[in-house]
């Protein structure tokens, strides 16, 4: 995706003459840059949109408004959008935007008509209340740097579904899903390892033909380690992956990434890393808190940890896929120390690296 947002940018500046700003990288101060800015295309992770939505509720409860907005007004005007939405409408020019949103919608300059996301799954809630609040397209692409970024995606789609789904496959790409039978997915059941074929698919990893031999089969087709599922409408969603799961002692699959996914929407989280192994009967987990909250429980690991499973029930996770053991670590995974890739993907070989000794002795 990362490839998607530099193809629109040299489109842009070159051909109309268009201005590109980039995020200090700081999200304490991200709200404060986008009012400078006052941007009319914004560009985003599905990390900064989760957290850039956070601050927004945040700001919208310290304002004073939370009866105003963020209770019945701002559930009964997001209806109403949501209404609009289903219908392939986007706007912000209704009463409801002028009487009710106008506040909030400010918070990314005012002036923003369309956000483009991608590198990671996005929670559909995040994109369900950016679309309703904001009024905005929402791009959504998915692909790889082998098979030219973008494979899938809501490209400049009106109708840009809220379900999790990022789109349909583009004109020049093949796509399908083949059978994972270790995590019991298969494609007859339209679940499967997502699989790319077509001109744009790259001849091969340079001088490394024994991965490349990995990567792509006989028949020419890429596989992505993705776990996609077929939507009713035709849409590709993502909904795991492949090659980052491991077994715990009693025999069940662990997808931490799609765990992860799930507890850093927990309030009290900033980022988080799950680890676990196949000797092993539970989880432990490296936690980057929020700075606020974590100073709301006075600094208390166990209840940092309980909240962390409490979310996590919440939101329908098994009890083997809840964390026994948290190690706070108070400096953030970013590009500068290694520990995340330019797109923001955590570098989970580093990490396991860094922090095995440590994550080891939690099980002590």
């Amino acid at each position: 995706m990362a490839h998607i947002f530099e193809r629109i940018a040299h489109v842009m500046l070159l051909s109309y003459g268009a201005k590109w700003a980039y995020t200090s990288g700081d999200m304490t101060k991200i709200i404060h840059e986008l009012s400078l800015v006052k941007p009319t295309i914004f560009g985003a992770v599905p990390r900064t949109l989760n957290k850039l939505v956070d601050k927004i509720k945040a700001r919208i409860d310290t304002a004073g408004l939370k009866t105003a907005i963020k209770g019945k007004m701002l559930k009964l005007a997001m209806k109403k959008k949501r209404e609009l939405l289903d219908k392939g409408i986007v706007t912000k020019d209704t009463n409801w935007d002028k009487q009710v949103l106008r506040q909030v919608q400010e918070q990314l300059g005012g002036r923003v008509h369309t956000i483009a996301c991608g590198a990671a799954p996005i929670d559909p809630n995040i994109k369900s209340f950016i679309r309703e609040v904001f009024g905005v397209y929402f791009i959504e692409g998915y692909g790889q740097t082998e098979n030219c970024a973008a494979g899938v995606g809501t490209m400049f789609a009106n109708y840009c579904f809220d379900d999790g789904a990022v789109g349909v496959p583009m004109p020049y790409t093949g796509v399908k899903l083949i059978d994972v039978p270790s995590m019991g997915y298969y494609a007859g059941a339209d679940k499967g390892e997502i699989c790319f074929r077509g001109y744009n698919i790259m001849k091969g990893y340079y001088k490394d033909p024994v991965k490349t031999a990995e990567t792509i089969d006989d028949d020419g087709w890429l596989h992505t380690g993705d776990i996609g599922e077929w939507t009713p409408n035709g849409q590709l969603k993502l909904i795991d992956r492949k090659k980052h799961i491991f077994k715990l002692a009693q025999g069940e699959y662990i997808a931490p990434e799609r765990l992860e996914s799930v507890y850093v929407q927990c309030p009290q989280v900033e980022q988080i890393f799950v680890y676990g192994n196949s000797i092993q009967a539970t989880l432990v987990a490296v936690v980057v808190p929020n700075d606020h909250q974590f100073l709301q429980l006075n600094h208390d690991k166990n209840e940092l940890m309980n909240k962390i499973n409490a979310f996590g029930k919440a939101n329908k996770l098994k009890g083997f896929e809840m964390i026994r053991g948290i190690h706070i670590e108070n400096d953030p995974f970013s590009i500068e120390n290694g520990l995340l890739t330019p797109t923001h993907k955590t570098k989970r070989p580093v990490l396991q690296q860094k922090y095995k000794s440590i994550l080891e002795q939690l099980y002590e």
